[in-house]
């Protein structure tokens, strides 16, 4: 059985992973944003070139819903090979 401070500290170590979890999927919301931006767009013309509804970007953006990181990839990927954007190797 687990003491009353080992349970703690499995509690805090949970909370930790949920906030960096949260962080991680909220910057999504903010890349997307950054690559609109970049691409010299606004919200409307991003959607309809995407072919992606406009509701679901502004939730994107707002971080009201969570944007796979696939698919993330794949915006960054056709504006590059479109030249929308430069290409910057990781």
């Amino acid at each position: 059985m687990k003491s009353n401070i080992e349970m703690k500290m499995e509690l805090m170590e949970r909370r930790q992973c949920v906030i960096l979890w949260e962080s991680f999927i909220m910057s999504r919301g903010k890349e997307v944003k950054e690559l609109r931006e970049k691409m010299g767009m606004n919200r409307r013309e991003f959607s309809d070139y995407y072919g992606i509804p406009y509701r679901t970007v502004q939730d994107w953006e707002t971080e009201k819903r969570e944007l796979p990181d696939y698919l993330l990839r794949l915006l960054n990927y056709r504006a590059e090979i479109e030249c929308r954007i430069e290409r910057v190797d990781k």
